[in-house]
């Protein structure tokens, strides 16, 4: 995964306990792989079984260089 400084990461919660902390763990390493700061984009789905809202998919495809998805548990 190519990364520049000023990338900016969307993070896709998907409602389950703990989805922030994986995420947030994931950009963390990121950070420390590449060696610079991401600027995070927090989308936060109702819950699992629902799909992320139109207006937050437009802001993850507009202002994101790439998004992570993940579950919790």
């Amino acid at each position: 995964l190519p990364l520049a400084a000023g990338s900016v990461a969307g993070l896709v919660i998907n409602g389950k306990p703990n989805a922030d902390a994986v995420l947030a763990g994931v950009a963390d390493r990121l950070e420390e792989r590449f060696g610079f700061a991401l600027e995070r984009v927090t989308a936060t789905k109702p819950n699992a079984s629902r799909v992320l809202g139109p207006d937050l998919v437009d802001l993850i495809a507009g202002r994101c260089n790439f998004a992570l998805v993940g579950v919790g548990d």
